[in-house]
């Protein structure tokens, strides 16, 4: 009889921590994606200054070799797109907690700083 109390009592607190635990770790990756975003517009600014253009990657090793970062592509895939005028970062959920998670970091003529967005977010 104490055993099953004891059961009981175990199933009752996972089922409390589990969901718990989940938006934690949703959270912690969000925050992982804001900041690397925000690590490469500062390396394309850089990137700018340096040889008067913005760089354009498909993938973190590509945005590795040309902003001399080191971005994990272990839960988002990074892109970036430049142009003559500015610059549009995305980090592409690739974790299944948070699933279809998409944030955007945009620079754009004006010397705005704007914060990421996200499309997916809850």
């Amino acid at each position: 009889m104490e055993l099953l109390a004891v059961v009981i009592m175990l199933a009752i607190l996972a089922t409390i921590s589990i969901p718990t635990f989940q938006k934690a770790v949703s959270r912690t990756r969000d925050k992982e994606a804001i900041s690397m975003l925000r690590l490469i517009g500062q390396a394309e600014e850089i990137y700018f200054l340096e040889l008067d253009t913005y760089v354009n990657c498909n993938s973190a090793a590509a945005c590795n070799t040309a902003l001399r970062l080191s971005l994990s592509a272990r839960n988002w895939t990074y892109s970036v797109t430049g142009g003559g005028g500015g610059w549009t970062a995305r980090a592409r959920s690739t974790a299944a907690n948070p699933p279809n998670r998409n944030w955007t970091y945009t620079k754009g003529n004006a010397d705005s700083d704007a914060d990421p967005t996200c499309s997916g977010c809850i």
